[in-house]
C-alpha cells in the first residue's frame, strides 16, 4: 500500500473507476484507509464490434460491469464523463446513449454507492500534470500505486485506475 501525506483523515472507502465505452470498459478498484491506497483489481469489459449490434455490445458491456458491482459492492464510482473536440452528432448521441446506459447500470446495481462523474483531464490534474496523454497517465498510476506490472497495462484500465485516484485525491483536499 502506498502511504500519502493527508490533512484530513480519510474514512474507509472503495472507489471504482470506470473509463466507458460502447466496445469496451475499462475499470479499476482502489481501496483507501487512513492515508494509504491499495489496488484490488482491475479489468477490461470487451465486446466484440464486428459480431454484435451497438444494442448487444452494450447488454455485454452493462452484464459484466453488474457482476463487477455486485461483487465488489464499492462506496464510490467514479465515471469518466467524456468530452468531445469536435462535435459530431453521431458519435455525440452514441457517447450520450452508453454514459446513461452505463449510469443506470451503476445506479441500479450498487443503490447505496455514490456515483460522481469525472473529466479524464481533472483527474490528470489531480494526478499531477493535465497535460499527460493515456500513456503519462499509465506511468503516473503505476507510480502512485507502486506497481511497475502497471506499466504495461491497457490504457482504458490505467486511466479507470487514475479516476480512482484521483478521487482519493480530491477527497482529501489536497494534492500528492
Amino acid at each position: 500500500m502506498k502511504n500519502f501525506i493527508s490533512q484530513k483523515p480519510l474514512n474507509e472507502k472503495t472507489i471504482l473507476g470506470i473509463d466507458p465505452g460502447s466496445q469496451k470498459l475499462g475499470w479499476g478498484l482502489i481501496f483507501f484507509n487512513q492515508g494509504k491506497m491499495n489496488l484490488i483489481d482491475r479489468g477490461l469489459i470487451q465486446a466484440k464490434m464486428y459480431k454484435t449490434t451497438y444494442f448487444d455490445r452494450l447488454k455485454i458491456i452493462g452484464d459484466g460491469l453488474e457482476k463487477i458491482l455486485k461483487k465488489r459492492k464499492p462506496s464510490e464510482i467514479i465515471i469518466e464523463d467524456l468530452y468531445m473536440k469536435k462535435i459530431n452528432i453521431q458519435a455525440a448521441l452514441t457517447i450520450g446513449k452508453t454514459f446513461g446506459y452505463i449510469l443506470a447500470i451503476c445506479e441500479k446495481s450498487s443503490p447505496r454507492s455514490k456515483i460522481l462523474p469525472m473529466h479524464a483531464s481533472a483527474a490528470r490534474t489531480l494526478l499531477g500534470n493535465r497535460s499527460m496523454n493515456k500513456e503519462s497517465t499509465r506511468f503516473s498510476v503505476a507510480s502512485h500505486l507502486e506497481k511497475r506490472e502497471l506499466e504495461s497495462e491497457n490504457l482504458d484500465i490505467t486511466d479507470a485506475l487514475a479516476l480512482a485516484i484521483a478521487r482519493g485525491i480530491e477527497d482529501r483536499g489536497h494534492f500528492f
